[in-house]
């Protein structure tokens, strides 16, 4: 159940297979609870940018203000520069960097943005207080994460209920905090955030044969092509036969129209205090 040779490589804490999700993000959907904050003019960063495809809908809405992509993952900010460049928006860049320590100045920035960037951090709240430290006065940041509770899942095979705790166990085991969504409030707080307002949504959602079958695929690709097959196996949780199971399950899964699933997301919007407070 190792990677395929040419496969996609696995970034620290995300399967392959599910990184294939995050080009099929967009700010309307993704970022939907921040954007009602933002205006022309704006400058941002979005921490943990992945592919771009959030960057570019979050630079549409402040154009002609700049935007700023960071990523860890040198292909990442490849892939972005040239969604960016396919799609002609001018107004934003991409850079390799850390949210522990951004490439800016003090209060130099008006927002910041991270989609499902807290959840594989080791100190969550420091990654928070560097943000707030490059805001300006006034400045705005905006946090969604994975939540364990809400997420619905319809007509899963016993097998497949396994295979969730099976991905969960590998994501305890590499450090992912999958539940860290429902504490952004806190997190944002402890950090210097005040105001925190929180909310939440369902970002992913499958629900057509269509859609299902794609999800499907995906879960296709986690078990035969990522560091899953080869922890279960390793850990005792599972055996080969096991996975090839799981993998018949979600084809058999992605056809069914009955099928549903939609992953829920908390959500943070904070402020850095105004001088004048």
């Amino acid at each position: 159940m190792t990677a395929e040779a040419g496969a996609q490589p696995e970034r620290p804490g995300t399967l392959v297979g599910v990184a294939q999700r995050h080009g099929a993000r967009s700010s309307r959907r993704n970022a939907a609870f921040f954007l009602p904050h933002l205006r022309p003019g704006m400058s941002i960063v979005d921490v943990g940018c992945g592919p771009g495809a959030i960057t570019i809908g979050l630079a549409e809405a402040v154009a002609p203000g700049a935007v700023i992509g960071v990523d860890l993952d040198r292909d990442q900010v490849s892939r972005a520069q040239t969604l960016a460049a396919e799609r002609g928006v001018a107004n934003v860049q991409f850079q390799v960097g850390s949210i522990y320590e951004l490439p800016f100045s003090d209060s130099s920035l008006d927002a910041a943005f991270a989609h499902t960037v807290f959840m594989h951090l080791d100190k969550p709240a420091a990654a928070a207080a560097e943000v707030l430290r490059v805001l300006k006065p006034g400045g705005v940041l905006g946090v969604s994460d994975r939540t364990v509770e809400g997420t619905i899942r319809a007509n899963y095979e016993p097998i497949l209920v396994r295979f969730i705790e099976l991905y969960h166990a590998w994501a305890q085991h590499r450090g992912v905090d999958l539940g860290i969504g429902s504490r952004l409030r806190g997190l944002l707080s402890q950090a210097g955030f005040n105001p925190v307002e929180a909310s939440a949504s369902y970002g992913e959602v499958y629900g057509t044969t269509e859609s299902t079958r794609r999800f499907s695929q995906i879960m296709l690709t986690v078990i035969r092509e990522s560091t899953l097959g080869r922890f279960a196996v390793d850990a005792g949780l599972a055996d080969a036969a096991t996975l090839d199971d799981m993998a018949r399950a979600w084809e058999s899964w992605g056809d069914d129209p009955t099928a549903f699933y939609a992953q829920a997301n908390g959500e943070a919007v904070g402020w850095k205090r105004s001088t004048s407070d």
